[in-house]
C-alpha cells in the first residue's frame, strides 16, 4: 500500500556561545547548507535546520523526517552529549539515515562509548596525533567519478574500525 514519506532532512548545527566562547552561527553559514541544500532541494527534499546551542532534538525525528544530517561545524553541548548519541541511535534505530558532514561531533568518553556500541564501531574514538601521509587505497568509482582528485586530510583522524560487512566508501 502507498505511504506518506517524509521530505524534510533535519539537519543539526551550532554550538552553546558560552561554552564554545563564539557567537552563534545561521543556517546559511553552514557547510550543509553550502553544499547539500541546493541538491537536497533538487530532490524534493527541506532542509530544518536545529541549532543545538538553543533547542533540543526532536523526541520522533523517525516519523518526522527522511534523514538527519549533522553539520561539519557541529560542536554538541558537553551537557547534551550523551543524550544526543541516545537520540542518535534512537532515529537510526527508526529507520532514520543518518549522515556526519564532518567528523564525529563527541567529545566525552560516555558519548562515545554510547555511540560506538550502538553503532557497532570498533577502537577507542579518540584522536589519533602525528599522522603521516594518509593515503586512500580505493575510491568507489560509482560514487565518486573522478571529477577531481581525491586527497586525504591530515586532520580529525579517529582510532575507528567499521563494523564487519560495512562498506567503507572513503
Amino acid at each position: 500500500p502507498l505511504r506518506d514519506h517524509s521530505r524534510r532532512v533535519l539537519v543539526v548545527f551550532g554550538w552553546d556561545p558560552k561554552e564554545a566562547e563564539k557567537p552563534s552561527t545561521w543556517p546559511i553559514d553552514t557547510m550543509t547548507a553550502d553544499l547539500l541544500q541546493a541538491p537536497l532541494e533538487w530532490l524534493g527534499y527541506e532542509t530544518d535546520y536545529l541549532d543545538i546551542g538553543k533547542a533540543e532534538l526532536p523526541p520522533e525525528a523517525a516519523a518526522s523526517y527522511a534523514a538527519v544530517i549533522f553539520d561539519a561545524d557541529l560542536n554538541i553541548p558537553l551537557s547534551k552529549e550523551a543524550d544526543a548519541a541516545r537520540w542518535l541511535l534512537s532515529a537510526k534505530d527508526g529507520g532514520l539515515p543518518v549522515l556526519f558532514m564532518g567528523g564525529i561531533p563527541f567529545g566525552s568518553d560516555e558519548a562515545r562509548r554510547v555511540l560506538a556500541n550502538g553503532l557497532g564501531l570498533q577502537g577507542t574514538l579518540q584522536p589519533i596525533p602525528k599522522i603521516a601521509k594518509p593515503t586512500v587505497t580505493r575510491i568507489d568509482s560509482s560514487i565518486v567519478n573522478a571529477e577531481a582528485k581525491v586527497a586525504p586530510r591530515m586532520t580529525e583522524y579517529l582510532d575507528l574500525s567499521a563494523p564487519d560487512q560495512s562498506q567503507v566508501l572513503i
